[in-house]
């Protein structure tokens, strides 16, 4: 269910790595920021769990926080930052496993 959702997100990051280059020397170094869960009118409307899900206002804080110290990659909460990476690293075959097995649970 995330496909596009995924593939706007990969794209996004590509431009602003991109772009980090095209500005190395103009003094603006451009940021990613990869948020977990932030509760907003639009997640409120998922029907899926939504581990470490975080208010606006302490995630507005951390991005804020982050930048001031001069991150050019901010990723939080740090539980399902790790999560998502280790199953980046995963075969595909066995990702594939896992959300077949996950999808069944959400429709039973």
């Amino acid at each position: 269910r995330a496909s596009v959702y995924g593939a706007s997100k990969v794209a996004v990051n590509y431009f602003i790595r991109s772009l980090r280059s095209d500005l190395a020397n103009s003094g603006i170094r451009p940021s990613l920021v990869h948020p977990g869960f932030i509760k907003t009118a639009m997640t409120d409307t998922n029907d899926f769990a939504m581990p470490f899900l975080l208010g606006a206002d302490k995630a507005a804080a951390i991005i804020i926080r982050q930048l001031e110290r001069g991150k050019l990659e901010i990723r939080f909460p740090l539980q399902l930052s790790i999560l998502t990476r280790l199953a980046g690293a995963l075969p595909e075959a066995l990702r594939l496993l896992i959300s077949k097995h996950f999808q069944k649970q959400a429709h039973s």
